[in-house]
């Protein structure tokens, strides 16, 4: 047996060792995850990252929903990114379920967000109002006004698309959540329009569905004197959403 052969016998062995799980995701797993990472999805932890460059994002999945999401946040060139996942027993009505609660924009109103600067709850929107509703293939167009502190009130625009799963198996979401207007912090206008994306893929893959979330921002932070207290409001927010979200998914 030649040295080669003897890697790839041992390879395979420790895969079964581990389970048929860990075999169908070596063969072309949709994340890019280290082992710790991976083993944190399978307790149901949830693996939070910021993320230095969007080609360093964990999401390795193919076809057109994770090619969008890629798309999206590459052409941002965002000086803020962070990716939040989540793994969940697929059950019958969860993907629906998650569905429901993004196109109740309303309800975002209710989600509490954690402050690591004041270390108190907060409410991570207190104003959510609806401007206009539209059908697009496969989902939903909403037009808001909202307020998210510390910024100022402003616009967003919220999508979301169901579509047969790229695996053929099922079906997966994408959503998206654009600011449509100017985030003003402090009296200093820190995110310009279209500078700040809430992505959500949630899709199947085997016996699981897999929740992969992204924040991208880019924003004025004043050179980078405001870049700690940006950072938190930022990242901090967008953990806070797709937990809540995740949750609707896990059931």
């Amino acid at each position: 047996m030649t040295s080669q052969q003897w890697f790839r016998g041992s390879i395979f062995l420790l895969l079964v060792a581990l389970g048929p799980g860990a075999l169908a995701r070596a063969e072309g797993s949709p994340l890019n995850l280290g082992s710790e990472d991976s083993a944190r999805l399978d307790r149901g932890e949830a693996v939070i990252h910021e993320v230095k460059d969007p080609s360093a994002l964990s999401l390795s999945a193919a076809g057109s929903f994770a090619d969008e999401l890629r798309a999206r946040v590459s052409s941002l060139r965002p000086n803020y990114l962070s990716e939040v996942i989540f793994s969940a027993p697929r059950r019958k009505g969860a993907m629906e379920a998650l569905t429901a609660a993004l196109a109740d924009v309303k309800g975002y109103v209710g989600i509490k967000y954690w402050s690591l600067r004041n270390h108190v709850y907060f409410i991570l929107f207190d104003k959510m109002e609806i401007k206009a509703r539209s059908q697009i293939d496969g989902g939903e167009r909403i037009e808001t006004w909202q307020h998210m502190e510390p910024f100022s009130d402003y616009g967003c625009i919220y999508t979301y698309r169901m579509a047969p799963a790229s695996s053929g198996d099922g079906a997966e979401l994408f959503f998206m959540c654009e600011n449509s207007s100017s985030l003003s912090f402090d009296g200093v206008n820190a995110v310009s329009p279209g500078r700040m994306l809430w992505i959500l893929y949630a899709f199947p893959e085997g016996d699981r569905i897999l929740f992969y979330g992204v924040g991208a921002v880019q924003a004025f932070d004043m050179f980078g004197m405001m870049r700690s207290r940006l950072e938190t409001s930022f990242i901090g927010r967008v953990e806070s959403f797709f937990n809540y979200m995740s949750g609707k998914l896990r059931g």
